[in-house]
């Protein structure tokens, strides 16, 4: 921006309302944000830059897009960015990032962490996934199991649901004054596989959904023990009821 027109932009500040100074604010704020995850991942990458695809380090600079610097590989032709191959390829919003970051550290919960990133639930279980996922890389890998006693759900319906009970709402056994014990199938959701649809929704959010017309869901009480099956794969995982189900 040339200097007479920012002086015309500093002049037009008085006469901007409340409100649309808050927006200008944030705006402000949202830029800054972005450019520091940007100075982040550049900055990394150039510590050790390799093309991503055949580990040459012949990379040259070439252009920028989606506020990231291009690279291309001398070695292979190919084009690339610092965050290539990696979880957290064709993520949006990098202004939201630190938020996401920070949300993480604390522990906050999916609900909450959407709504301090500004974006949907599904957005913020993606980002979720994909920020422990580009942790974990360097760390050895867990067990896909879940702890015996885990202290699973308010299930609820509808928004953020990922299985179902079966056809037929299954129960292995059931008597009288004793708990008891549901198979729900679970699926991959994109690059996620089931196994870990089922560690992040249960055993880190506490929290399992399943949809408001589902065969057997007003029969699910607390203290109900559920097995959790995917296909090809059998029981992968199980956890017991904490809570009746509830709407988010």
């Amino acid at each position: 921006m040339r200097q007479e027109e920012f002086d015309r932009l500093l002049a037009n500040l008085d006469d901007l309302s409340a409100g649309q100074k808050t927006i200008v604010r944030k705006a402000i704020d949202e830029q800054q944000d972005l450019e520091k995850v940007v100075f982040i991942i550049e900055s990394r990458f150039l510590e050790h830059p390799v093309c991503p695809r055949c580990q040459s380090n012949n990379v040259k600079r070439w252009g920028r897009a989606s506020n990231l610097q291009r690279f291309r590989c001398y070695s292979c032709g190919k084009t690339f960015n610092p965050l290539t191959g990696t979880p957290l390829a064709h993520l949006r919003n990098k202004d939201r990032w630190l938020t996401m970051a920070s949300a993480l550290k604390q522990g906050l919960p999916l609900r909450r962490t959407a709504d301090e990133c500004e974006v949907s639930l599904p957005t913020a279980f993606r980002w979720r996934h994909r920020f422990l996922k580009a942790a974990s890389l360097d760390k050895p890998e867990s067990s896909t199991a879940l702890p015996k006693q885990t202290k699973s759900t308010s299930l609820s319906p509808s928004r953020g649901a990922t299985a179902s009970p079966g056809p037929h709402g299954i129960v292995v056994s059931e008597a009288p004054g004793s708990p008891s014990y549901w198979i729900f199938p679970v699926q991959s959701i994109g690059d996620m596989a089931a196994e870990e649809v089922v560690r992040t929704l249960v055993e880190t959010e506490k929290v399992f959904a399943f949809g408001p017309r589902s065969p057997g869901r007003r029969r699910l009480r607390s203290g109900d023990w559920i097995c959790f099956y995917a296909s090809r794969k059998g029981v992968i995982a199980h956890a017991q009821a904490a809570s009746l189900p509830s709407w988010l």
